[in-house]
């Protein structure tokens, strides 16, 4: 929780009390160069192989504030008053920033507009101090990988928490003008900028120490102007995601921040659109002194190809929500059954499986106060842990149960009547998962919402006024959720994107009654949302599904059930999900079926996924899109491919191809080796001609449409004349055999030929000339000739 931030949560916390209730790879390193002011310098990510290490820094000279890294740089001046005097991207030599000399924030306090810093020193708030931490703030638990030597989640990556980094804490109190008016109120501006990523952050806190009540009408954090030509390359995020795209990254957009073309320059507001009207006083009924708002993210890109900037996106989620790295392979159990529990337990260990979820359906019920069931769960989920799975289950928060509906409804939003969560009927949904997760001692949480933080009119909710604040008051409840999870080490399968407050994985797309189609129609468009899913997200942070059982109908044309029956499609889709990294939520009564056959090939996938893991959870690179035969839902248009890449390892790149046509296919696939760091090419390359997927090539099915997030590239050319370079890599088939070698060209890529008989897939492994992979898994002999023959 955030301590004594809020009366509100701590009114919460009591009355729940009273019911007994170290990264090996450093990101986003640009290479800085004297002549990149006007070019695109070599991109940053984690998969290069000589990346910026310089640590981060402030420094103070005079009336002048640095923080820098040796990828980006924020400069301000603390006299006349504090504010921003230069962005600038150190790895290009740009300076971002058109003018400066506005605010560091402005902030309506009961309905009167006052700047917080900025040039104008006349009236607001104004510079009063600044220090300096020498670590960056965590905004909630996560254990890492290791600790002290031992491996606590051989599932994540290697990352420090908190992230490695600064932070500058900058105060300002009211002008002399309004000492009397405003006493006892300061504002607080926090930057932070980070090791290896170039990103700064700003979030803006207000406190009042004084008896009389202040309400935060409005909070803009942030003003830039960025010369036009440079606007492509500042990407802006925040914690404050939740609007109803809530499964897409940047849903935050429209709540968060507005950007207004002027004349040579285009300006980025950064901003409460709604609210956050919090009232902040010292003594009840008011929400107690202090006021904490959302972090804002700065990211400068090195590049304006798409690819390439996506890939610094996510590059900076890894630092900064490490826990999206954690990538468990788990399975859904729709039974709450003990002996099927335990059963379906021993059989998904004895395949490798790490985790074991309750699903909807199941039964479980984790809102559950009785002690008698809640004792049989841990009986249950302690036998699970002791078979090597870590057990949890399903709970739906927002539009399920609602607590005290006279209290806690919120009526009137985009999806009906759903639980507001500034509600005592919220405090008693949170009371129950914590109680039922301290009982049973629950390693996972599948929490189906808490979806978009809707605005609600109503007055008589116990920790909101109604209107304005209710959205601000929501998100804060909903990261105390998160937080008492994190605090519990607690593993969060969520279906939204929620991590930056401590979620791990998200869904891919959210086309649901897709996966009521039939199965290779599933296995298509599964591989349509895998492709797409991926720009902006890493592997691991999201899933995709598998009906093992029938999943919002469709009969047994769309189940995998039988899975003796059906072990052709069903090996193919665990093939190409694990292949991808992106695990699918397998949904159903067992994995196996009790078939020796079907274990193998299960068993044979989860060993390729754990042979393979730093690898095919590395960044996808894409290749040639999955698109369906015309007039036949089941069949592409010709082979697809992606592949992945790390700068690091043995392995350094993983290429997966699809061929689910009838016809057998050729295909020449250039393969970008610049992000495998084993190229000396050092700007980042175009996207691969043709590797953009169109959302109109995704069929619809249901009411919700395939979400128009992802822009177009803004290349769309083909590479420049090559010539062979003195380097080559090699390319063993499936990990295995006698190599092909081929050389790099200078664009820093290989053309890599590839047949595939029909209705086949296969995968390459590309290690650096003379350098042999890991051995892959022996095959067994019940598994399927699609691809792995």
């Amino acid at each position: 929780m955030y301590g004594d931030q809020q009366l509100t949560r701590r009114k919460m916390l009591h009355t729940m009390a009273a019911a007994g209730l170290v990264a090996t790879a450093v990101p986003l390193a640009a290479r800085a160069s004297a002549s990149a002011a006007t070019s695109s310098p070599a991109l940053s990510q984690d998969w290069v192989v000589h990346p910026v290490t310089t640590p981060s820094t402030i420094s103070v000279h005079g009336r002048s504030v640095t923080m820098a890294n040796g990828i980006v740089r924020r400069s301000f001046h603390t006299a006349p008053n504090f504010t921003t005097t230069s962005l600038k991207n150190l790895g290009t030599g740009q300076e971002m920033l058109d003018h400066t000399g506005e605010p560091e924030a402005t902030i309506v306090l009961d309905g009167t507009t006052y700047d917080v810093g900025g040039t104008n020193a006349s009236g607001g708030f104004v510079y009063a101090s600044h220090r300096i931490e020498d670590s960056t703030q965590k905004p909630y638990e996560w254990t890492p990988y290791e600790k002290d030597g031992v491996t606590l989640k051989p599932y994540a990556e290697k990352r420090p928490w908190p992230a490695k980094g600064k932070a500058l804490l900058v105060a300002f109190r009211p002008h002399p003008s309004l000492a009397a008016k405003l006493r006892g109120v300061t504002v607080t501006a926090r930057y932070e900028i980070y090791d290896g990523i170039a990103t700064v952050m700003q979030k803006v806190s207000v406190d009042n120490t004084s008896a009389t009540p202040v309400m935060v009408d409005h909070l803009t954090v942030d003003r830039l102007h960025v010369h036009r030509q440079l606007a492509g390359r500042l990407y802006l995020d925040t914690d404050y995601h939740g609007g109803t795209d809530n499964a897409y990254r940047n849903n935050d957009k429209d709540r968060t921040y507005t950007t207004t073309d002027e004349g040579d320059h285009r300006t980025y507001t950064v901003l409460y659109k709604d609210g956050p009207a919090y009232r902040i006083g010292t003594e009840e009924p008011y929400w107690g002194g202090h006021f904490d708002g959302f972090r804002s993210f700065l990211l400068l890109h090195s590049t304006d190809h798409y690819e390439a900037q996506q890939m610094e996106i996510k590059a900076m989620y890894r630092t900064l929500a490490p826990q999206i790295t954690e990538n468990p392979l788990f399975y859904h159990l729709i039974s709450d059954d003990p002996t099927a529990l335990r059963n379906s337990a021993t059989a998904s260990a004895a395949m490798g499986f790490e985790m074991m979820i309750q699903s909807f359906g199941s039964g479980f019920n984790m809102l559950s106060t009785d002690p008698a069931y809640l004792s049989r769960k841990k009986a249950d989920f302690d036998a699970v842990r002791a078979m090597g799975l870590d057990p949890g289950g399903y709970t739906l928060l927002t539009t399920g149960q609602i607590f005290d509906p006279a209290e806690s409804s919120c009526a009137g939003t985009d999806w009906g009547t759903v639980m507001g969560l500034g509600t005592t009927g919220f405090a008693e949904f949170q009371r129950r998962v914590q109680n039922s997760i301290d009982a049973t001692g629950m390693g996972v949480v599948e929490l189906d919402g808490p979806w978009p933080m809707f605005r609600c009119g109503e007055t008589n909710h116990a920790y909101a006024d109604g209107g304005a604040d209710t959205v601000y008051k929501q998100w804060t409840f909903s990261n105390d959720l998160y937080k008492m999870m994190r605090e519990r080490g607690v593993y969060i399968n969520a279906p939204d994107l929620h991590y930056f407050n401590g979620s791990n994985k998200n869904v891919i797309g959210y086309q649901e009654n897709g996966w009521s189609q039939p199965r290779q129609q599933q296995l298509l468009h599964g591989r349509q949302y895998i492709y797409n899913g991926t720009y902006e997200r890493v592997p691991s942070a999201t899933w995709t599904f598998m009906p093992i059982d029938v999943y919002h109908g469709g009969g047994t044309a769309a189940a995998f059930m039988p899975l003796k029956k059906n072990l052709f499609d069903y090996s193919w889709g665990i093939g190409q999900s694990f292949l991808a990294g992106v695990n699918p939520t397998f949904r159903g009564t067992t994995m196996d079926d009790g078939d020796p056959d079907v274990r193998s090939v299960v068993k044979y996938w989860t060993d390729i996924y754990k042979t393979y893991r730093g690898l095919v959870t590395a960044d996808i690179v894409h290749l040639i899109p999955p698109r369906h035969k015309p007039g036949n839902l089941a069949r592409g248009a010709g082979i697809d491919a992606f592949m992945h890449a790390r700068s690091e390892g043995n392995e350094r790149a993983l290429v997966a191809v699809f061929n689910q046509t009838d016809e057998e296919r050729t295909q020449s696939l250039t393969v970008p080796l610049y992000y495998t760091g084993m190229t000396d090419v050092t700007e980042a390359p175009q996207p691969v001609p043709g590797s953009y997927l169109d959302t109109k090539d995704i069929p619809v099915f249901g009411p919700w449409p395939v979400v128009e997030y992802f822009p177009k590239p803004s290349w769309t050319g083909s590479y420049p004349s090559a010539t062979p370079t003195g380097t080559s890599v090699d390319v063993y088939r499936e990990g295995e055999g006698r190599p092909r070698n081929l050389t790099i060209d200078s664009n820093g890529n290989v053309q890599l030929e590839v047949t595939l008989p029909p209705m086949t897939f296969t995968w390459y492994v590309v290690t650096p000339h003379g350098v042999k992979p890991v051995a892959p898994p022996a095959k067994p002999a019940a598994l399927p000739p699609s691809g792995s023959r």
